[in-house]
């Protein structure tokens, strides 16, 4: 029995030794941290009948952390005894387009900066709001509004979408705030594979979200910007890589916050000309051009020229060309802050690489863009789920000081584990009570005095306290130490 049961005496132990982080208690602390009834509703979607949307809401959030990223796996899971209902629940909840998931977004990291105002921490870095795509690869070419997509690492075209992500970095550490699906190039489909579609009221998030597939990336990144801030999230900077630094998207984070906010992304060569000295250059004919008034930087370990000019659809801004030791490749920053130094700037573009992990975090530990649903409303539930479960956890970190986000989702994961282990554990003790009580006559013909005075009941205590002695910490007692090893 135990052989089928997988169990052994280590598992018991690890069962009953105390740990760190308790799934439990890790879960509740998250739920008395933040409000999910209040983030909920401004999802602007109630209930009437059935499972209140509240409880599918916070299972929604909990499925990354609890290493289930989809219903399916849920449903799978030991945690589905925790519900009465079934998964088309679940489904019908995701496949919500009135559900307004960007709100919710929004609302829940309201929700975490006010918590951290109200810390009066002081923040080490400045305050920027990063804008990155990353792609989504998808499995199926019947999911809605999928399309070939340029995957930059590897060089490829795969099925998905681009998800342009925008990231709140508020001084210590990032959270995603908002975000796009993206449709890139249009996919030869066969008549008998048609991609799924729905009717959506004009009208409701869905369709929004829905509509912004066809824009152009630079249109959706000035909506985002303009949307955070608009929710009161007003930082120092906007960061991009070369991709998104344009005229378009440097002149619209001038606009914003009355001119209060700065841009810094990294340029690249191209026909684009700035004047200088009464003199137009393209970049590369600038750098050559100013290369006598180079300098060195021992923190970084690199040259370095800085060049004030005018960029004739944008305006003043500030150069800085650097070369790194070891690399013989210029590369250059441009900025709209005109008494920028050389190291503020490259310690502030530092920055932006915090949303270059977190699409890493969330795809390799919480499951982005593992979806497959067809239903485009699907996949942005699922991805607003992922995002606001990164937010949990990265709060999570700053606050209890983990050296890495791996290492706390370690724990909770290694807790997930016990969860399995402690299921095996109860069904071995319910199929121990059943044997003793029938070899005692039956479980219907004996008291609950009787089976606790037997001496079957008396052998099996001491054959469980021989496995399991344990001290207040956690630790085997020295006498039982060397039996233990004897027996392994």
């Amino acid at each position: 029995m135990i052989g089928k049961l997988g169990l052994n005496v280590n598992e018991i132990k690890d069962v009953c030794k105390k740990h760190e982080t308790d799934m439990d208690h890790f879960w509740a602390t998250v739920q008395k941290q933040f409000n999910f009834s209040v983030i909920q509703k401004a999802g602007d979607r109630q209930k009437r009948s059935g499972l209140p949307i509240g409880i599918l809401f916070e299972i929604a959030i909990a499925m990354p952390i609890l290493l289930v990223g989809t219903i399916r796996g849920f449903f799978a899971s030991q945690f589905n005894r925790m519900l009465s209902c079934g998964q088309w629940t679940f489904h019908r909840f995701y496949q919500d387009s009135q559900f307004n998931w960007r709100k919710v977004l929004y609302r829940f990291n309201k929700q975490i900066e006010k918590t951290e105002q109200q810390s009066e921490t002081t923040a080490r870095h400045p305050k920027a709001l990063i804008l990155d795509d990353s792609t989504l690869a998808k499995t199926g070419k019947k999911i809605e509004g999928v399309s070939r997509v340029h995957d930059h690492v590897s060089n490829t075209f795969p099925i998905g979408y681009k998800l342009l992500g925008l990231q709140w970095f508020n001084g210590h550490y990032g959270r995603f705030l908002d975000f796009c699906l993206v449709a890139e190039k249009k996919l030869r489909l066969k008549r008998k594979k048609k991609q799924f579609s729905k009717k959506r009221d004009k009208k409701s998030p869905g369709a929004v979200r829905k509509s912004e597939l066809k824009k152009d990336k630079i249109t959706l990144g000035c909506e985002l910007l303009t949307n955070a801030v608009k929710h009161g999230f007003i930082p120092d900077f906007v960061m991009t890589d070369t991709w998104f630094t344009c005229a378009k998207l440097i002149n619209k984070v001038r606009s914003l916050a009355k001119g209060a906010i700065h841009f810094l992304g990294m340029i690249k060569n191209g026909p684009r000309k700035y004047l200088y000295e009464g003199k137009k250059f393209s970049l590369s004919e600038l750098r050559k051009h100013v290369m006598s008034h180079q300098s060195r930087c021992s923190r970084f370990k690199s040259r370095y020229i800085i060049v004030d000019c005018i960029i004739p659809d944008i305006g003043q801004v500030r150069i800085l060309f650097s070369r790194f030791h070891g690399n013989k490749k210029w590369v250059a920053l441009v900025t709209t802050k005109m008494d920028m130094t050389y190291i503020e700037a490259i310690e502030t573009y530092a920055i932006r690489w915090n949303i270059e992990i977190g699409f890493k975090e969330s795809k390799s530990i919480l499951g982005l863009g593992k979806c497959q649903a067809n239903d485009f409303d699907c996949q942005i539930a699922h991805i607003s789920s992922v995002f606001i479960a990164h937010a949990i956890l990265a709060t999570c970190k700053y606050q209890e000081d983990y050296q890495s986000f791996g290492e706390l989702y370690a724990h909770i994961e290694h807790q997930y584990t016990q969860l399995l282990t402690m299921e095996k554990l109860l069904l071995l003790f319910e199929e121990l009570i059943h044997s003793i009580a029938e070899q005692m006559g039956g479980a219907d013909k004996i008291t609950i005095s009787q089976f606790l005075n037997s001496p079957e009941y008396e052998m099996f205590k001491t054959m469980l306290g021989e496995s399991l002695v344990l001290n207040a910490n956690g630790q085997l007692l020295p006498d039982k130490q060397s039996n233990q090893a004897q027996v392994a």
